[in-house]
């Protein structure tokens, strides 16, 4: 997930004649989505924005020591800032190239072809790997390629010519809100369908899982890059995404919601993130 608010609404009962309902609007992880998360930006944006209720995580150090992390590991990269110094050294265009976070069987198959694919072209590509997805399962890297545990894809995507990606939501909304065009390998869950929509604006070239090969992916990839359609309708979509007000109007619903009368709210039983 990577809305930067949620909205629970709670019933909390003090007796058994008693029901006490509030409304609660949550920043998850501070504001992910919206900066980087678990970090003091992240909790002053979500605090700035009317969030009341401020969600993160908390690890501990083999010494004792409280770190606010997502992470079960600590990793090294996180030290160096959300988008990492390297993507602003002078250089050819970025391409990134993404996994999911939660694991899908056989999917390091994706980033393999991808790095072969991308091996000849004059781009820098950075892949992003979850801890789950051990490094040494790519094979050999090509010399235009960095692996990242973490890399804010925002701060990628602002600086790339393509996305390369598993067609998961919120990577590619990322990408379509930066106008970056994309070749899409959907794996499972509901990429599918966020790729076929991708693909109907006119801003990705999707490949179906089965039919993955590294002559298929080359060639999605030159299409992409060699055309100038795709880049004119993800900026065509950039600039939709961009004019609209989406915190404005995030509050708009949080405020249909709160006007919701007590006795409906005590049937709810979830939390809409």
């Amino acid at each position: 997930m990577t809305k930067g608010i949620g909205v629970a609404i709670v019933a909390v009962s003090l007796s058994a004649s008693t029901v006490i309902h509030a409304f609660e609007l949550q920043g998850h992880r501070g504001a992910r989505g919206l900066m980087p998360e678990n970090t003091l930006e992240g909790f002053e944006t979500a605090l700035s924005i009317g969030v009341t209720t401020l969600e993160l995580d908390l690890a501990m150090t083999r010494d004792g020591v409280l770190v606010v992390s997502h992470d079960s590991l600590l990793n090294p990269d996180h030290t160096r800032g959300p988008d990492g110094k390297f993507l602003a050294v002078p250089g050819p265009p970025w391409v990134l190239v993404t996994l999911s976070s939660a694991p899908q069987p056989e999917e390091m198959t994706l980033a393999r072809t991808a790095l072969q694919a991308l091996s000849a072209h004059a781009v820098r590509v950075l892949v992003t790997l979850s801890p789950t997805h051990p490094r040494e399962e790519l094979g050999s890297v090509p010399a235009n390629a960095r692996i990242e545990r973490f890399v804010s894809h925002a701060a990628v995507l602002s600086r790339s010519c393509l996305l390369v990606s598993h067609g998961g939501h919120g990577v590619v909304t990322k990408a379509l809100y930066y106008g970056v065009p994309m070749v899409l390998v959907p794996w499972d869950r509901d990429q599918p369908g966020v790729a076929a929509r991708a693909a109907a604006l006119g801003a990705a070239e999707v490949i179906a899982r089965h039919d993955l090969t590294e002559p298929k992916l080359v060639a999605a990839i030159n299409k992409v890059l060699a055309s100038r359609g795709y880049y004119e309708n993800a900026a065509r979509v950039a600039a939709h995404l961009n004019a609209r007000d989406a915190i404005s109007a995030a509050r708009a619903w949080i405020e249909r919601l709160r006007a919701i009368p007590p006795s409906l709210l005590a049937r709810a039983d979830q939390v809409i993130e």
